[in-house]
C-alpha cells in the first residue's frame, strides 16, 4: 500500500534520495517530488528495484513559473 495514507493505491516506487520508510505509488511520487526534479525513483518489479526517471513516469515541471503553467 501508498505510504501516503490518504491515497490506499498499491506502494510500488522508492526514491534513492529520499530514504522514505515505505513505498509509493507513481501519482504520489510525482506529487511528493514536484520541487525535487533530480531525485531517482526505483520501480519494484517483484524480484528488483528497476531505476526510472520522474520524466519516464509523466511528469511534467514548469520552471520559473513558480510551479504553474507557462502562461505563455
Amino acid at each position: 500500500v501508498c505510504l501516503d495514507e490518504k491515497c490506499g493505491r498499491k506502494g510500488e516506487y522508492e526514491c534513492l534520495d529520499c530514504h522514505l520508510p515505505g513505498l509509493l505509488c507513481v501519482d504520489c511520487l510525482i506529487k511528493k517530488h514536484q520541487f525535487m526534479l533530480c531525485h531517482r525513483p526505483c520501480k519494484w518489479t517483484g524480484e528488483f528495484f528497476q531505476l526510472s526517471s520522474l520524466s519516464q513516469l509523466g511528469a511534467m515541471f514548469a520552471l520559473g513559473h513558480k510551479g504553474a503553467v507557462c502562461p505563455h
